[in-house]
């Protein structure tokens, strides 16, 4: 009778909407036109409109792949499922068929989708890199949505043919299923073969991240690299963010409130809102498992029955639904989100660089530019996670309103801190690129107690940041920690009051899983307010830079000049063409009032020289830069050519080959018969014979081990070879030997010469007058600013013909090519972070952590874990204790309030305590020492490593590897240490939802011991590729900002930028990809999780009988937050290895970096030694390698009180032998000896604190100029006042502010920064009282070229000053001016590391000399 009524009930029920059938029909089970109609024909209809869209768009592509079996698999496939829908459609037509008012136009439309399906899937196959999206995602939901559908028809008697029928349609859709998520790789066309792994990776591959396995695969493995990686996804692609950003930023309104944030949505809104979509699945299956766990302790309240065992089977599906869902859709908007953050870093960084590029004024410091594109940038990344929306609390709002208070505070505190930071990296930098100055002056020492000063002011300001971060941790674990507390004896005092029920089990753990899931992104918001704070004030930085006015251009182009000017253009010979018209025009002081130039008139035409002359600050260089159009005037510059080229005074070089210098970087095609002649024009060729690879030798930067002269010539080929109309020269030859510098001159000016023949005009600033009988035009500049002009009448072929008419082929002075420049095979840049990475380790190395720890104090690192232990028993407890009151049905609420609330604080206390522990008490003490234990190790190490290593390379350690050392590595063992022992809580109350469930803990454990094993090889090596990839991006960064005038001048921004983007692009690999592995590693564990909730949820329905609902509800709580707690832990875990690269490095580089060799046991020299100055060289040989000798027998025996000159060609063993004397370089035979003590028995401090040098570089500081002359302040005011005024810089700087005026590339010219240089030489030759004891400068000066880029009157007086004050002291000048040579005592002539002359110079002039030939050569070049 019973199965007769539900017979009779089965159709009507079925024809209703539901979703859940009546009971009278089937238990448990939807209605079947609530399937057809919801889980079939919605998503049918959506996939026939999107097929419709996507076959269209498929049209018009071009074939992508090769003809394969999977061609033909699925075509016949989808013929397959057609002829499935067909039986379908025919079976609902017949009338035993149980069928609703749904059911034919459901069939219909899932007919219309599987025909579909046949065009779309051969489009997709043929014209498509990845699998389909649209096919896979439809085919995946409509095999999940049909299963509840064909378990109705299995269930309903007599529909067996019909179940049949839906079950081969889902084994057709299966099938389909499986050949549409086969990966088209290898079937792709050779074109498309280098795309990135993801872009070629189907929807299921990208949303489990299985695309990830075999690049895990390779880092367990092998030590992978950066060739390991590939490509990634062309939407992250720099160039392409950069031009969209910039095309945004010059739209954008810059007088609006923050106009970077508007920038940065028009141009990046689709990446923004991308993480929207994935967010709300995840908060919709996140507030799934409050309902979850208030049905399952129900469910185990009520009595047994059937149909309370299908509940118990839908709640253990359920579970898996829930957890699978938030594991997926976590991996998915987080993934979305770190796509978002890499490019947002792409976008900022290239449009910093960007900006760079195309500024009015050069920066002062390049460094800090380099600190927005770099510290900067990385804390706005930093401060994208976590975005999270929040429902307001009472608890939540009162710690958001005091947490408020707090965080205004923060902006000031890290825009000081920044400040700090930049400072300190300003200085670093600085003295990294003059680390040959440094080391010659003797100031390593002192330059290492100011750097490591700066530190010490910088981790003080960043601890005012830090009691902010402490203050707001503090408080945003406040909603976490007391919200529970406050809502469970805020509901029992009522519950008493009111006489109701008390707090039972369901009530307590639904409750306390609702309020975790409010409280605990609030916790998040609330913690990430000093995050925003500093996101803010970082955007703000870049903002204010970005902001700064761009370079215009004021100069007037035109191919034939306007009025009067025009028609002299036109009626004169070739020769005589107007290049360049300067009308009038008066140059502003960078600071001061007067003009450093006024009204000066100048035309100048083709084909002619116009040399300028005048002493140092006369404002020579600064015409050749307004001729540019770099500096501000009044006036006019007109000019008929755009072929403009320019070489500065101080020659700059950037990272690359030596071809590379001078052709530019991505020249696709070089003009070879002109190169080779603009080679042989700078007398290269036989430089070029020296390096190992020839032009295609690669040189860092900074190019410490080329000479002088080799630099400049470097230069001036590059500024041949543009074939300029117009050439400017800024005192190229200062650096040069008379024998080099003649065969320039002759070889440019030539009646038969490169610029004569190209018939350029030529602008050439010097300080002789030697070639001025071959100038055209001669502007002479006095110190107020006026010139006056001569010219020459007669042509300058006719000029230059006598003056070179006489001169032999080749100079006396003997050369070998093979051996007569230095050794240049160390210019090829050391990629010491690429080596020091190979040496690592697959794991972890456990000698990390110990290095670590020994920089912190034991007893408060066992104070820290002590807190960490006391604040998770807090935590963990007051769950138990929760349990226990429910349990005890309110006998003894007082006790269990008091003990709840206690536990409570003692949580939001202590996890207080944690942060002030590790953030103020061990970060500074070990970021302190970190940075001394690089400082010693850069200042200790030898000058062969620091001209062979790239100062970018070593920048990054100081500026990254320390921004991790106090920021993300204490995080990391922090969140690390507290994760861990929360992971052993929630395991522990896990394991009360059944006595069964204790069983899983070890196998979890080692599943995390694996997981960990396998994930840390590969991460820890994307973070060190990572690191290793910065550092050529922030070396190109330094080059570009020191170089740009020449960038602009040679309209080389675009190839520069392009270099840059490539660089940057490199980085954003690593950097992406290790984004990518942590969302992995999230995704396997939540799955992790997921299992352990059903495991939990199926042993609590099995196991009814046994299992106490308190129990479960406990349990299933710590299930909600074990997920985010075991990921935190990866995670943080992660980033504690990650980071820990910082400690290897430091280690490695430390342990791996060469010291200068100091005697085992120094001799201590009397404080006076030097007293008398008397030099012994003997037999001595000094190589750069063991194939090259850099001096070679060099016997040499100098008088105390003599004056020594030193002659030769660039490259000849000059500075060589200073760097020997001041132990710069080791001798491999010989000694030197000093007053009788041979200066490898003294500590190189010693020696050269003791010696006196004036360095051809001058050193100088972007600080003020007390710090630059005496930067430990050893020496009063009016001692500093009395040096300055004796070398006449004195009333200059008076003007600009005395003792803090400003020292810069800007504020000072190259001759007044060598009389700077001549100061500091003098206040620090007198005995000086330092801490108590008396410190000597011995009586020794060397002078390495100190006065050969200064005009002659500059000249005089710094030869003046020297007599003057150095008298008595022993002297070896290195030096090309005859007359200082000739008032030289004797001198020495060098040439490819030997001494081939040494005598007096009436001596060597009386004999058939070296040196006789070199005098009598200079000798006719003056007549």
């Amino acid at each position: 009778m019973a199965t007769h009524s539900s017979l009779a009930c089965e159709p009507a029920a079925d024809d209703s909407f539901g979703p859940v059938i009546d009971a009278c029909a089937r238990s448990f089970d939807l209605t079947l036109l609530f399937e057809q109609s919801i889980l079939s024909a919605t998503p049918t209809t959506i996939f026939l409109l999107l097929s419709l869209w996507r076959i269209w768009k498929l049209r018009i592509s071009s074939h992508k792949t090769k003809h394969s079996w999977m061609s033909i698999v699925k075509p016949i496939a989808a013929l397959a499922l057609i002829v499935c829908q067909i039986t379908l459609l025919a079976l609902y037509t017949r009338s035993n068929t149980i069928k609703t008012r749904f059911s034919i136009s459901t069939t219909v439309l899932s007919l219309s989708a599987a025909m579909a399906i046949l065009p779309l899937s051969y489009l997709e196959h043929t014209r498509s890199v990845r699998p389909s999206t649209l096919l896979t995602t439809y085919l995946a939901f409509s095999i999940m949505l049909e299963v509840p559908q064909i378990r109705t028809i299995y269930l309903i008697p007599g529909q067996l043919d019909l179940a049949a029928a839906f079950s081969t349609a889902m084994v057709v859709k299966a099938a389909l299923l499986l050949f549409e998520s086969w990966n088209k790789r290898v079937l792709l066309e050779s074109q498309y073969c280098s795309l990135a792994t993801e872009a070629t990776s189907g929807i299921f591959s990208r949303s489990l991240f299985l695309w990830m396995n075999s690049l895990f695969l390779k880092g367990f493995a092998r030590v992978i690299s950066f060739d390991d990686l590939g490509p990634v996804d062309s939407k992250l692609d720099s160039a392409r963010l950069h031009q969209v950003f910039c095309a945004e930023w010059k739209l954008q309104d810059h007088n609006v409130k923050w106009p970077l944030l508007r920038t940065s949505w028009r141009a990046l809104r689709w990446s923004i809102l991308s993480p929207v979509p994935p967010r709300l699945c995840y908060g919709g299956f996140l507030f799934a498992q409050p309902f979850l766990i208030n049905r399952a302790t129900a469910y185990l309240s009520s009595s047994s029955g059937t149909i309370e065992d299908d509940i118990g089977y839908g709640l253990i599906a359920a579970a898996g639904f829930v957890y699978l869902g938030i594991a997926v859709s976590t991996a998915l908007y987080k993934h979305q989100l770190y796509r978002h953050i890499t490019i947002v870093r792409g976008s900022l960084v290239s449009v910093i660089y960007s900006q760079s590029l195309s500024m009015k004024r050069l920066p002062d410091d390049p460094s800090a530019a380099v600190t927005l594109m770099s510290t900067d940038v990385d804390r706005i990344c930093q401060s994208l996670i976590g975005w999270v929306s929040v429902v307001p609390l009472i608890v939540v709002l009162f710690s958001a309103v005091v947490d408020s208070k707090v965080t205004l505070s923060i902006g000031g505190r890290v825009a000081l801190w920044t400040d700090a930071v930049q400072q300190r990296i300003s200085l670093t930098a600085n003295v990294l690129s003059s680390m040959k100055s440094v080391k010659m002056l003797g100031l390593v020492r002192p330059m290492h107690v100011i750097l490591q000063n700066e530190r010490l002011r910088e981790l003080r300001l960043q601890s005012k940041f830090r009691w902010s971060t402490l203050w707001l941790n503090t408080l945003g674990n406040v909603p976490t920690a007391l919200t529970a507390a406050v809502t469970f004896i805020t509901y029992a005092i009522k519950a008493h009051l009111q006489g109701s029920t008390n707090l039972d089990a369901s009530q307590a753990f639904t409750s306390l899983a609702l309020i975790s899931l409010v409280t605990t992104p609030a916790s998040e918001l609330l913690t990430a307010f000093p995050f925003t704070a500093a996101c803010l004030g970082c955007l703000r930085r870049i903002q204010e830079y970005l902001m700064q006015p761009r370079y215009t251009d004021r100069r007037v182009f035109t191919t034939g000049m306007d009025g009067s000017f025009a028609e002299k253009a036109n009626r004169v010979s070739n020769s005589d063409t107007i290049i360049a018209r300067i009308f009038h025009i008066s140059i502003p002081a960078l600071v001061g009032s007067g003009p450093l130039i006024q009204d000066l008139d100048v035309t100048i035409h083709r084909n002619t020289l116009t040399m300028i002359l005048g002493p140092s600050g006369s404002g020579k260089s600064t015409l050749l830069k307004a001729i540019l159009g770099e500096v501000n005037y009044s006036g006019s510059i007109s000019i008929a050519t755009t072929r403009i080229a320019y070489c500065p005074q101080s020659p700059w070089l950037f990272t690359g080959t030596v071809q590379q210098n001078i052709c530019g970087l991505g020249v696709e095609r070089i003009d070879n018969i002109w190169y080779q002649s603009v080679l042989y024009a700078s007398a290269l060729h036989d430089d070029l014979l020296t390096l190992p690879l020839g032009d295609q030798t690669r040189i860092e930067g900074q190019a410490a081990s080329l000479s002088g002269g080799q630099k400049q010539r470097i230069a001036l080929a590059r500024a041949l070879y543009q074939q300029p109309r117009l050439l400017l020269l800024d005192d190229i030859l200062s650096t040069l030997d008379l024998q080099t510098e003649t065969q320039i001159i002759k070889n440019l000016l030539d009646p038969n010469g490169l610029l004569r023949n190209s018939k350029t005009a030529i602008v050439l600033v010097t300080h002789t007058r030697r070639y001025e009988a071959l100038a055209d035009n001669v502007i002479i500049f006095d110190e107020s600013g006026n010139s006056t002009q001569c010219s020459h009448i007669s042509p300058l072929e006719d000029r230059i013909v006598s003056m070179i008419s006489e001169k032999p082929e080749t100079l006396v002075l003997p050369t070998d090519a093979a051996t007569s420049k230095q050794d240049l095979c160390s210019n090829k840049v050391v990629q010491e972070d690429h080596s020091s990475a190979v040496s690592l380790q697959l794991d972890g190395d456990t000698a990390d952590y110990f290095y670590y720890f020994r920089t912190m104090k034991w007893q408060r690192v066992l104070f820290f874990f002590l807190l960490v232990a006391i604040q998770t028993v807090c935590y963990y407890m007051s769950q138990v204790v929760l349990q226990w009151w429910t349990a005890d049905h309110g006998l003894e609420e007082t006790k269990w309030m008091s003990i709840y609330i206690i536990l409570a604080v003692g949580n939001a206390v202590f996890y207080g305590c944690i942060v002030w522990a590790m953030f103020l008490n061990i970060v500074p003490e070990s970021a302190a020492k970190l940075h001394k234990v690089l400082l010693d190790t850069v200042m200790d190490a030898p000058y062969s490593f620091l001209a062979k290593t790239d100062a970018g390379i070593i920048l990054n350690r100081f500026s990254q590897d320390m921004t991790l050392i106090e920021s993300q590595l204490p995080t990391g063992i922090m969140c690390t240490t507290i994760y861990l022992f929360w992971t052993i809580g929630s395991l522990a109350l896990i394991s009360t939802g059944s006595v069964w469930m204790a069983l899983t803990i070890p196998a979890v454990f080692i599943a995390v011991f694996f997981l960990q094993r396998v994930y840390l090889r590969t991460s820890r090596r994307l973070r060190l590729i990572e690191l290793e990839l910065r550092s050529p991006t922030y070396s190109h960064f330094m080059e570009t900002l020191k170089g740009l005038l020449c960038i602009r001048t040679l309209d080389w921004e675009k190839q520069f930028t392009n270099a840059m983007i490539a660089k940057l692009d490199a980085s954003q690999v690593p950097f992406y990809l290790l984004y990518c592995a942590q969302r992995w590693l999230q995704l396997v564990l939540d799955l992790i999780v997921a299992a352990l909730a059903i495991v939990v949820m199926t042993l609590a329905v099995k196991l009814r009988s046994s299992t106490d609902p308190g129990s479960l509800g406990l349990s299933l709580n710590n299930i909600l937050s074990f997920n985010e707690t075991l990921s935190l832990l990866l995670q943080f875990w992660t980033q504690l290895e990650v980071s820990l690269g910082a400690i290897t490095r430091t280690r490695e580089f430390s342990k791996e970096v060469p010291r200068e060799s100091n005697p085992p046991f120094p001799s201590q020299p009397s404080p006076e030694w030097p007293d008398r100055g008397g030099i012994e060289i003997r037999n001595l040989k000094v190589q750069y390698t063991e194939a090259k000798a850099a001096l070679s027998n060099i016997n040499m025996s100098i008088r105390p009180g003599e004056k020594i000159a030193l002659c030769g060609r660039a490259g000849s063993g000059k500075t060589s032998l200073l760097s020997a004397i001041l132990r710069l370089l080791e001798p491999s035979h010989g000694c030197i000896l000093i007053d009788g003590i041979d200066i490898s028995s003294v500590s190189h401090e010693t020696v050269r604190g003791r010696l006196l040098t004036i360095p051809q570089d001058p050193f100088l500081l972007q600080r003020n100029a007390r710090f630059n002359l005496d930067p430990l302040s050893h020496y009063s005011d009016a001692q500093v006042v009395a040096v300055l005024s004796k070398v006449s810089i004195w009333p200059l700087l008076e003007k600009r502010g005395g003792l803090n005026a400003s020292i810069s590339s800007d504020h000072l010219s190259h001759g007044q920064k060598q009389l700077f240089s001549l100061a500091r030489a003098i206040l620090r030759k007198d005995v000086t009282e330092i801490g108590g004891e008396k410190e000597s400068r011995g009586r020794v000066l060397l002078l390495d070229g100190a006065t050969s880029s200064v005009d002659a009157d500059t000249h005089a007086l710094m030869q003046r000053i020297v007599k003057d004050e150095f008298p008595t002291h022993t002297m070896l000048i290195v030096e090309h001016r005859l007359d200082t040579i000739l008032d030289c005592d004797r001198v020495a002539v060098l040439d490819a590391g030997r001494l081939v002359d040494f005598d007096s110079p009436a001596t060597l002039l009386s004999r058939d000399s070296a040196f006789s030939a070199l005098y009598n050569a200079r000798e006719r070049e003056a007549l």
